[in-house]
């Protein structure tokens, strides 16, 4: 069974008081206060009991209080204590597909205990021809988690250019089952010309849907 950080540091430093404690002992057998062999300053400060508990308070807390801190954080900045056992994974499941407007796609990853859960949409306007310009695409992004709480966001790209919805959801790693990603094309820009009488119809667009689950197993 593996330590935390904070059981390392009360270790250390009940190792620090018994080394400490017996050290003192047989110099005190010895004859030889320890206390009398320290520097005047030191010596005068040292022979007040309350400062000598708080010294040992002192080391006690400079051991024990960062350690506890940073217990079941991870290198993201999330908490990583899960059941006991579970082990942390980070998993990527990339899609990708064609919609024409007012269609969606569906997907729906049944996953473990997921501590966090990022979805990342995006798409690229077709250039449009030589003498006209294309209007920006929109497309719909929803997030339903498996407790049914729902989260969506919509984007358009600049003109002739990317775009992208991006959702994150942190549930902290009480959540298990089945979620469901709804890719909506909303609008499909058209094809325009300066005097507005020449429209061609963007049926469509690509997109790709990125889905990163952070969960323990």
């Amino acid at each position: 069974m593996a330590l935390t950080g904070g059981a390392v540091a009360m270790l250390l430093f009940a190792c620090f008081i018994l080394y400490g404690g017996l050290l003192y002992f047989m110099l005190i057998a010895m004859g030889r206060d320890p206390i009398m062999m320290l520097p005047d300053p030191l010596r005068g400060f040292f022979m007040v009991p309350w400062n000598r508990y708080g010294t040992v308070l002192l080391v006690a807390l400079v051991l024990i209080v960062p350690a506890l801190a940073s217990e079941g954080i991870d290198e993201d900045g999330g908490y990583s204590d899960g059941p006991s056992g579970d082990e942390i994974k980070t998993i990527d499941i990339p899609e990708d597909g064609y919609l024409d407007e007012g269609e969606n796609d569906t997907y729906d990853p049944d996953q473990g205990y997921v501590m966090k859960a990022w979805f990342n949409l995006t798409w690229t306007d077709e250039d449009p021809p030589i003498g006209r310009t294309n209007e920006p695409d929109e497309f719909n992004l929803e997030v339903i988690a498996p407790n049914g709480e729902s989260r969506s966001d919509s984007a358009s790209n600049s003109v002739g250019g990317d775009g992208s919805v991006s959702i994150g959801v942190d549930v902290d790693g009480n959540m298990g089952g089945r979620w469901y990603v709804i890719v909506t094309m909303v609008e499909a820009g058209d094809n325009t010309e300066p005097s507005g009488y020449l429209t061609v119809e963007d049926d469509g667009n690509d997109y790709d849907l990125d889905m990163w689950f952070k969960y323990v197993e």
